[in-house]
This record gives C-alpha cells, structure tokens and sequence, in this order.
C-alpha cells in the first residue's frame, strides 16, 4: 500500500476511506499528532525549528529521535524537505531543513461521493447564476426600453415642437397645430402624418445612453441578487423543552 508522495505544488490534498494509500497516511497522521514526542517535533517546525539539531535542542531530545519522528512526519506528508538549496555542515556533511507542508488536507468518505457532492455543488451554483443573470437582463433591458421611449417622446414634444400644421386629416388641436390622429405617431418619434418632422433622435439619446443605463442597472441588479441569501426554507424554530 504506498502512499502518494505530496510534492510542493500540492495545495488541497483530497484523502479518502476507499482507497488503501489513503487511510495508511491518515493512521500515520493520527498516530504522529497522538504521540507526545511527535506532535512536539511537528510543532517545532512550525514554530521556526528546520534542522535535527535545532529541533533536539529546542526540545532536549536526542537527535536520533528527532530523526525517527521526522522520518513518520515525512511519510505522513505534514512536512516537507526545503527545495532552495543544500546546507553543507562544519564537518562537510549535508544538513536537510524542514518546513511545515503547504497542503490543505481534507477527508472524505469515498471518492464517488466526493465526486458526486461536487457536481450537484456545481449544478446549483450554474444554475444560481443563470437565474440571477436572467432576472438582471431582464431588469436591464426594461430599463433600456423605458429610457429609450421617454427620452424620445421628451425630445418630440418639447424640444423640437413643430410650426407647421399637420397634412393629415383629423380633429386640430387647439393652439398647436398637431391633430388628434397625429399626436401620438408625434410623441413617439415616427413622425407619421407631419408636414414638417422633426430630425431623427440622435444616436447618443436613442440608444447609448439608456444602453448604458441598462447595463449599469442590469450589473447593480446582478451584485443585488448575488448579495441576498438563497433561500433554503423555513427552519425550524428549536425545542424549548427539557
């Protein structure tokens, strides 16, 4: 049963109960962590401690245990040899230094399940953002549209009001030349029915800046939804008795 070396690019290690490899590093683990001497060493090392002899003096232990735990410690993939480089000691002898591993170590019962319980994780989250997207563009496109209309129907009606009389038929409106048939047709920029129509909205008015409104509006929305907590049902209030 070998037990899968962790190497200094590890920064999540997956440990799971179906696999042999697995649950022989987990006993190593616990078994190190419940040992005095070994969670001392272990804990050595994080606090600073990187060399045998650092580590046997720290504690005022021998250096052939401090070599023993080391070696489990190894095994178990808590720590982990320096890669910067060898140390070369007085006697001309290569000192390794020690430092804690970088990996993250989470249990699992099962592989499959682990597997399973991160693609039913992903379903719910995709679909999360496909309905927060969707209520945001929704949401920002009505916002486009109403903009749109009433910076129109401002620009028509106020800002390039007509002289002329209309050439359509229909019921003149007292004082300002527009007929009852082509007021509306008027308001909403066609222009329909006028002697004399106005130019058509500019552009900038018509489309980029309620495009951008919309936008803006539909990402507030967006970071809106996303804020608010999902929902997961009315919990139950807990048990008052005894």
């Amino acid at each position: 049963m070998s037990i899968r070396k962790a190497t200094p690019d590890d920064l999540i290690r997956v440990l799971t109960l179906d696999r042999p490899g697995d649950v022989e590093e987990l006993k190593l683990m616990a078994a190190e962590i419940d040992n005095d001497t070994g969670r001392s060493v272990y804990k050595a090392i994080y606090e600073g401690a990187e060399t045998v002899s650092d580590i046997a003096r720290e504690l005022d232990i021998s250096m052939q245990l401090v070599t023993y735990h080391l070696e489990k410690l190894l095994m178990a993939n808590l720590i982990e040899e320096r890669g910067d480089g060898s140390w070369i000691s007085q006697k001309g002898k290569r000192v390794v230094h020690y430092v804690p591993s970088r990996a993250a170590v989470i249990i699992a019962p099962s592989l499959e399940g682990l597997r399973k319980e991160g693609e039913e994780r992903v379903r719910t989250a995709f679909g999360s953002i496909v309905k927060k997207l969707f209520y945001s563009a929704v949401i920002g496109a009505a916002s486009f549209l109403a903009l749109n209309r009433g910076i129109a129907a401002l620009y028509y009606s106020l800002v390039r009001p007509i002289a002329t009389a209309p050439t359509t038929k229909g019921t003149t409106v007292s004082g300002t030349g527009f007929t009852s048939a082509s007021t509306l047709n008027y308001i909403l920029g066609s222009g329909t029915g006028l002697s004399n129509a106005p130019p058509p909205l500019p552009p900038l008015l018509a489309v980029i800046i309620p495009l951008t409104v919309g936008i803006a509006v539909a990402y507030l929305s967006f970071r809106w939804f996303s804020g608010r907590p999902e929902r997961k049902g009315r919990v139950p209030a807990p048990s008052t008795r005894a």
